[in-house]
């Protein structure tokens, strides 16, 4: 097996964690963990190192930033809303870490109204003026260098009137935006930064200005300072508070461009943890089949490259179409299962039915836990075209099943389909080598989510037991690793390569988290050591079983 490079920062920030778990006395050790785990997007272990280190110097102003930062990355506006205003309250606002502070105190807002505006208009308008308020005072107090938070405001007012809440902000988007960009002619530099740039993009949208974005975004998505980081942040602005996948085939093509470019970002940049972007099915039904800006002139603005780049993602999003939503009747999300074709495994076609394969522990025909038996099992495919998408597939039997524990963890679905269903997945029959630039994209259906979830950011294929150079400690039961970002719900996912071909059967991850006592698995083909890994098994090794399960 070629030996695998694996991420050798994450694997050093490791090794710091533990030995400040053990002995937390240096503090200037903690400021610098603190800042690479950031860099890492090891929010939980930031937020973890932050507490111990306030402990001792409860009054630091950078420290209390950087908690509230980690508590706005796990989830938690509310907390980082409070220690934000406690915080603001006792410095100066000229000062550079209160100016910071201002705007992550106009993101907690922000966050809160988006969390808000369904169930609790009232308050989540609230929210959306305090936003405002953080965002634009600190912007109008000195624009030049505070661009960020001006586009922000343009951002926030854009989407609470579009929902219409009580704003209280007179200005259009527009408006701000015009302010926006003469604050960045004030802080021009040469070359620009790379925040620079996407303020700039964003500015021309809240504008409304969207052909003019057009050539700024190929320089940003094409500039190897945007890390996956800054593009998410983009994304998510564009996605979430302008929508600008409402706003014609330019919108959409700025959005599955971003989208794209998101999926396709190397891991190289020294980010050691990953993180999904859960993609809605009536939105990926749209960027499937949807109109697009026309290819000519798209590859005229963006280039060959960035456009074949565009077309590898809708490939991606067509496949998508075939993985299916696993649920208990009655409700409650249970896994993932993806259509396949019956021939490959040897078996006839039979009409009126599909077959899909999933995880034993998701469904078997016991009902051994955590699985669920086949009569309280129904199946979705909502990222399919209508009027697949909204039917519901009862499981008519198990073809063939492996145990969980000792075997290969799957089952093999019959579903009830008199009106049929998705195309099955092409099935690759051999894997990839793992080399660093070998890569495995999982698709599937996390529990708390509400849409259909590509793993995107560092899908590395780590390694596999796998021919020519595994050495499997069972040879009927090949595994794969790759850093894949998963999250229950996606048991059962297909394993994709870099082409959309199905690789594996997704079955399980292991995280290291530090302060749960998580070290992630053993490192494959006897080498020494652990990582932080998914595991599923080679979709050979689950043809092979079902083959002798059922003489094909």
């Amino acid at each position: 097996m070629a030996e695998h490079a694996d991420d050798p920062g994450l694997a050093a920030l490791i090794a710091r964690l533990r030995a400040f778990a053990e002995d937390a006395s240096d503090a200037e050790t903690g400021r610098g963990l603190l800042e690479d785990l950031k860099d890492h997007r090891q929010f939980e272990q930031m937020l973890g190192v932050a507490e111990t280190l306030l402990m001792q110097a409860p009054d630091d102003v950078h420290l209390r930033k950087l908690r509230a930062q980690a508590l706005l990355d796990t989830g938690r506006p509310s907390l980082a809303r409070d220690a934000l205003r406690a915080l603001v309250a006792d410095g100066d606002p000229a000062e550079p870490e209160i100016v910071d502070a201002m705007g992550l105190l106009g993101r907690a807002y922000k966050d809160l109204m988006l969390g808000l505006a369904d169930t609790h208009p009232d308050r989540a308008a609230t929210c959306a003026r305090a936003s405002l308020a953080a965002y634009l005072d600190t912007f109008r107090a000195a624009p030049a260098g505070r661009s960020y938070h001006g586009i922000n405001a343009a951002a926030v007012r854009h989407w609470a009137g579009a929902r219409g809440l009580d704003h209280g902000c007179a200005e259009t988007p527009a408006d701000i935006a015009a302010e926006v960009h003469a604050a960045l002619e004030a802080e021009a530099t040469d070359p620009p930064t790379i925040w620079w740039i996407a303020t700039r993009t964003e500015a021309f949208v809240a504008q409304g200005r969207v052909e003019a974005a057009f050539p700024l975004l190929a320089r940003y998505i094409g500039d190897p300072r945007a890390t996956l980081f800054t593009l998410g942040s983009t994304l998510r602005q564009f996605a979430g508070l302008w929508a600008l996948h409402e706003c014609g085939p330019e919108g959409k093509a700025l959005i599955a461009l971003l989208e794209s470019s998101y999926l396709q970002r190397s891991q190289a940049q020294g980010v050691g943890v990953g993180a999904s972007l859960v993609v809605a099915p009536d939105h990926l039904r749209d960027m499937r089949t949807g109109e697009i800006e026309a290819r000519g002139e798209l590859e005229a603005i963006l280039g060959a490259e960035q456009t074949k780049s565009l077309d590898w993602y809708r490939d991606g999003l067509r496949r998508a179409a075939a993985v299916g939503l696993v649920t208990r009747r009655g409700g409650g999300r249970k896994g993932t299962c993806f259509c396949v074709d019956p021939a490959d495994f040897g078996l006839p076609a039979a009409g009126g039915a599909l077959y899909a394969l999933t995880n034993f522990h998701v469904l078997n025909r016991a009902g051994v836990a955590p699985g669920i038996v086949p009569a309280d099992a129904r199946i979705r495919f909502e990222a399919a075209d209508e009027p697949v998408a909204s039917t519901d597939y009862a499981v008519a039997g198990i073809v063939a099943e492996s145990d969980a524990v000792g075997g290969l963890d799957y089952a093999l679905l019959r579903l009830e389909a008199a009106g049929g269903g998705p195309q099955p997945l092409e099935l690759r029959p051999d894997l990839p080598r793992p080399d660093p630039a070998a890569r495995a994209y999982v698709v599937g259906y996390p529990q708390s989510g509400t849409g259909l979830s590509f793993s995107l950011h560092d899908s590395r294929l780590l390694d596999h037991e796998g021919p020519a150079d595994g050495v499997p400690e069972r040879q009927d039961r090949i595994r794969i690793h790759y850093f894949s970002p998963t999250e229950p719900g996606n048991s059962g996912s297909p394993v994709f390569d870099r082409e959309w071909r199905c690789i594996g059967l997704h079955r399980a991850g292991y995280r290291i988290d530090m302060r749960a006592g998580l070290f992630g698995t053993r490192k494959l083909n006897g080498r020494p050591g652990t990582y932080a890994a998914n595991e599923g098994y080679w979709i050979r090794s689950v043809i092979e079983d079902v083959r002798r399960q059922t003489g094909g």
